[in-house]
């Protein structure tokens, strides 16, 4: 009994210290200088977790449990407890004005629901540990305490907090969830069985992959037409997209029957030209239909991740993706990057399948045929694709040939290469009969350039005015032996600022579905575990699947787009095809840490 006071003491002592440690002089202490951040610098929580892993060692000292059993299960309570403050913090913070710069009452709507449904996943989370702690026997109670305690008094903090500050609803259904939560416990009652176990009746049937899947995608889509609703509501919403009216101008013109001589974006404007053709030079429509690709996007990468890892990651990914704002935020503007997104998403599993049976199933010709046309539209919405199909299909001639027939694979290879082609032919046949060349150019302010001197020198200016020209391979060659310490800190400099500008930045948004409002400790947290979740999930990739697992797919493709951004230009709206595959690895991280979690209570041992 004394040592159940103690904990129950502790934990008080350890929440109330988490809340100090959250607090904006705090956690401001310690902070990055990264572009993501709208304040000073990027908050990173080194206090709080501190506190975690001090509260972690005080109870293995306490109670005699192995350190890294204790700090297993807080890893998962601590990013609970960090979250679920800051939402808190978030809630005070709308409620004294901040709600005005969301811009609509929906999106204030939207973010005071996903408070609340935080905070009652919270309290019926905290009844569960209270149950299981009512389960275990007397040699493990102390064990279950130690969790079940932190809870408690975290919901009293909140329950308290919300009351003290004039909040009567939100605090009064917290308790109650909690309450409704308990009683589901004491399993004393008949009705109780029958209602927890239609419960789980509706949850297997929209966890049916079909029902999960339409689910995702009209979820996704009516997001993603909120947001275009959103958009058009401003009078400039043309401008949404960096490159809106020159897309828009040149489908127009183009259905009009002027020549055109613009062809590096060939692919999309042409797709724009034809939307504008059936339904007339209308935003809304283009805008929906890439709606309606981002949101089949969603159904991509969950057959991708649930290929190439498992069945929880794929769920994990299909449900972040509905709500990924660079995808959201890709379909409400006139630009490459929703078409591109998609033709990359359904390309790579397209890929995937075909690594999965190694090339033995039905109606595999046609299969291998669509893959190649889809990487040529690829190509022709977004050229710096070009190489990355190529790169799989050496991947595939060295690797899967070893299991599926060398000779096979490299039929199957040909067949895709000749797809892409014919997929690549009427705009290669565009430029030549415009141009009078294959080779695609770029227009700047009416003039016609190359586009690799566009590219390597036009969006490397601090490497041109250090007299580094990547256009000049030999040159650069010549000056990286003569002063190799200063090419490189050159060269370092600029692509860590390039790596800033795409993977540290949000460029776009004041509000998005997962990270809320930008000015707050919540978004900035999010951010934090969605970096330190994603370099785990890479990591456990390689060491559960090998250095050369399938999984390398995908991560060619994130390092391959990077590479290529590195040297020409890179921003904030490059990465959103790129990020529905880091969404992947995200979601990996996610379920092996939650994997570790469950497995840590197995495994305990006092």
């Amino acid at each position: 009994m004394k040592k159940q006071a103690i904990i129950f003491l502790a934990a008080a002592v350890f929440v109330l210290l988490e809340l100090i440690s959250l607090s904006p002089k705090i956690s401001s202490l310690f902070s990055l200088d990264f572009p993501i951040a709208v304040h000073k610098g990027f908050p990173v929580p080194v206090f709080f977790w501190l506190v975690v892993f001090l509260y972690s060692a005080f109870i293995s000292y306490l109670l005699k449990i192995r350190l890294v059993n204790i700090i297993k299960k807080m890893l998962v309570f601590g990013f609970l407890q960090h979250l679920l403050i800051d939402l808190l913090m978030l809630k005070f913070q709308l409620s004294k004005g901040a709600a005005r710069l969301l811009g609509s009452q929906a999106y204030v709507f939207y973010c005071d629901l996903f408070i609340l449904s935080a905070f009652s996943l919270l309290a019926l989370y905290s009844s569960k540990v209270f149950e299981l702690n009512r389960n275990q026997n007397s040699g493990q109670s102390y064990s279950s305490n130690v969790y079940t305690s932190l809870f408690l008094m975290l919901l009293v903090y909140i329950a308290s907090a919300l009351f003290l500050n004039g909040f009567i609803f939100l605090p009064c259904f917290i308790l109650l969830v909690f309450g409704l939560g308990i009683f589901r416990s004491l399993k004393k009652y008949p009705a109780q069985n029958t209602i927890f176990v239609r419960a789980s009746s509706i949850k297997g049937w929209l966890l049916n992959e079909k029902v999960f899947l339409l689910l995702i995608f009209i979820f996704a889509l009516a997001l993603r037409i909120f947001y275009l609703y959103r958009i058009m509501s401003v009078p400039e919403y043309i401008d949404t997209g960096s490159d809106g009216r020159l897309y828009d101008s040149l489908a127009y013109a183009y259905m009009q029957g002027n020549n055109i001589t613009e062809a590096l974006v060939a692919g999309y404007w042409l797709f724009v030209s034809g939307v504008y053709a059936i339904f007339g030079r209308s935003y809304f429509a283009v805008c929906f239909i890439q709606g309606i690709f981002t949101s089949l996007a969603c159904i991509f990468v969950y057959f991708i991740s649930k290929i190439l890892f498992n069945l929880k990651t794929a769920r994990i990914t299909a449900a972040m993706s509905a709500l990924n704002f660079s995808a959201i935020f890709s379909s409400s503007a006139i630009g490459h990057q929703a078409l591109d997104l998609f033709y990359s998403t359904l390309g790579v599993m397209l890929f995937a399948v075909y690594i999965y049976y190694q090339g033995n199933f039905k109606a595999k010709n046609l299969h291998l045929a669509l893959t190649g046309l889809i990487w040529g539209l690829a190509i022709a919405t977004r050229e710096i694709n070009f190489f990355y199909p190529f790169m799989v299909i050496l991947g595939l001639m060295l690797f899967l040939s070893r299991k599926a027939g060398f000779k096979k694979t490299v039929v199957d290879c040909l067949l895709i290469v000749v797809f892409v082609l014919i997929s690549l032919s009427p705009f290669a046949l565009r430029n030549k009969v415009n141009l009078g060349t294959y080779y695609p150019v770029s227009s700047a302010e009416g003039t016609n350039y190359p586009i690799v001197e566009s590219y390597l020198r036009g969006e490397n200016p601090d490497l041109v005015k250090a007299g580094i020209d990547l256009s000049a391979p030999g040159s650069f060659l010549k000056l990286l032996y003569e002063k190799p310490s200063f090419v490189l800190r050159v060269l370092g400099n600029n692509y860590w600022m390039k790596f800033k500008a795409m993977y540290l930045n949000q460029g776009y948004g004041g509000i998005d579905p997962i990270f809320l409002y930008r000015l707050s400790n919540y978004y900035y947290s999010l951010w934090f575990y969605a970096y330190i979740l994603t370099l785990i999930g890479i990591f456990a990739a390689f060491r559960r699947y090998g250095l050369f697992g399938t999984h390398l797919l995908i991560l060619i493709f994130i390092a391959y787009r990077t590479g290529i951004h590195f040297i020409t230009e890179a921003s904030y709206r490059h990465r959103a095809p790129i990020e529905q595959f880091l969404l992947i690895y995200l979601a990996y991280g996610i379920s092996v840490v939650w994997t570790a979690y469950k497995n840590s209570f197995k495994n305990e041992k006092n």
